[in-house]
């Protein structure tokens, strides 16, 4: 059974998800991001969070409108992190790169610090949410 905080974090990242079209729209304000997205679309990343005493991953993807979606196809790459630095993360006490640079967060697979760029950088995008919402 998962603990207090790791029983939230599906919530957290549902919740995400849920509200990102509504609250960034569909163009990513990166040139660079447009360019990654379209070469790298069908990419799956799989997010993995973890305490002491359980582990909560989903595998994620962008759709035809870039979004970042729920798929159950194969990840590509793997994305690992503690629920701590997860948090930390979302409340703007750490960026996902300076997490990534000081070991907090783990990433494997096919041209991993390539995609762990272009990941950084969409989850920084869903990461204005929260901002956009504490307003």
């Amino acid at each position: 059974e998962k603990s207090g905080k790791m029983s939230e974090i599906d919530d957290i990242i549902n919740g995400l998800l849920t509200l990102q079209s509504h609250v960034l729209g569909k163009k990513p304000t990166d040139i660079w991001v447009k360019n990654m997205i379209l070469e790298n679309k069908s990419n799956v990343a799989q997010l993995v969070i973890y305490d002491d005493n359980s582990t909560t991953d989903v595998r994620l993807t962008l759709d035809s409108e870039n979004n970042i979606v729920k798929t159950d196809n194969d990840p590509v790459h793997v994305i690992q992190m503690h629920i701590d630095t997860f948090l930390a993360i979302l409340s703007n006490d750490v960026s996902i790169n300076e997490a990534y640079l000081n070991g907090l967060v783990q990433v494997s697979g096919e041209n991993h610090h390539v995609h762990c760029l272009i990941w950084a950088k969409a989850f920084e995008r869903l990461k204005s949410i929260m901002n956009y919402i504490k307003k």
